[in-house]
């Protein structure tokens, strides 16, 4: 079975770039997850632990489903079927904490909110929150159906054909 870049189908080469951007891009929020926090299945966390979090589940596990994409493993489509829907369901668990997310937006704006109308940045902030929490759900999704429908070029291997022996005529 081939492996690589090449033989792999145009969908999943384009998802593959997504998560290794991905995965890079959450380098950089390490830093600041630790004082801010991350929300897991509706629970915010901070700290040394939030810091884990983002590491194992935004680095740590795309770096691995990366490789095994790369390596064609037999099933590494069902882990990110698996992956991607976890993430999606992750998303929308966070709906909830949407207020919370709204207040810490407030303050870090502080006197520009007052231009606009403290009421009316709330209901832009948390609408605007919303479709982005439900966006990125559908979009994982997505992803998780592609790699659904596309898990036949992991588990079946390229058939080779052997053009000189169908070239030879029967006697």
């Amino acid at each position: 079975m081939e492996t690589g870049w090449k033989p792999m189908p145009v969908i999943i080469k384009i998802v593959w770039i997504i998560m290794i951007v991905g995965a890079s891009l959450s380098l950089f929020t390490l830093i600041g997850v630790y004082s801010q926090g991350t929300d897991l299945v509706g629970i915010t966390f901070y700290g040394l632990t939030a810091v884990n979090l983002v590491f194992v589940i935004n680095l740590l596990l795309p770096v691995l489903l990366i490789v095994g994409i790369y390596k064609r493993f037999k099933y590494i489509w069902a882990a990110v079927v698996v992956y991607f829907v976890l993430i999606a369901v992750d998303a929308l668990f966070s709906i909830p904490l949407i207020d919370n997310k709204v207040m810490m937006l407030a303050e870090q704006q502080g006197e520009s909110i007052e231009k606009l109308g403290e009421e009316l940045f709330y209901e832009i902030a948390h609408f605007t929150l919303l479709i982005m929490i439900i966006m990125g759900a559908a979009f994982n999704l997505a992803i998780a159906i592609i790699f659904y429908i596309k898990r036949k070029y992991f588990m079946n291997p390229p058939v080779a054909m052997d053009f000189n022996n169908e070239m030879q005529l029967p006697s």
